[in-house]
């Protein structure tokens, strides 16, 4: 209960600032393009949410990883795989996306059914 309430403060702070859990969830499975070209989430990531399809196995789960994404997507030094900084390379996505995204990830491990 105590995560549940931390992840609901996190999400409410996201929120604050302008992010978009809808259009984060979009951007994530690929309904929506990202400005830059860069490839969806969903092509190598999973994430267990309601409102996303089922995503990829070639990469981890991001079910749990809200509010830790951002030096990630910021940064190609910051991505583990050689795979993900070659997709992303020229095609960084904007500090709006990022957010987008991560107030998606905070909500979706929020979720009673899946969090």
């Amino acid at each position: 209960m105590f995560n549940r309430l931390i992840l609901f403060v996190l999400f409410m702070s996201a929120s604050c600032f302008g992010a978009d859990v809808n259009n984060g969830a979009k951007l994530f499975d690929g309904t929506k393009s990202f400005e830059n070209g860069a490839v969806a989430c969903v092509a190598c990531h999973n994430v267990q949410s309601s409102l996303v399809i089922s995503g990829g196995t070639l990469a981890m789960d991001l079910s749990v990883m809200g509010g830790a994404i951002e030096y990630t997507l910021t940064n190609l030094e910051g991505m583990t795989s050689a795979v993900m900084r070659k997709a992303y390379e020229g095609k960084m996505l904007t500090q709006s996306e990022i957010a987008d995204i991560d107030s998606f990830l905070i909500w979706g491990s929020a979720e009673p059914a899946y969090g």
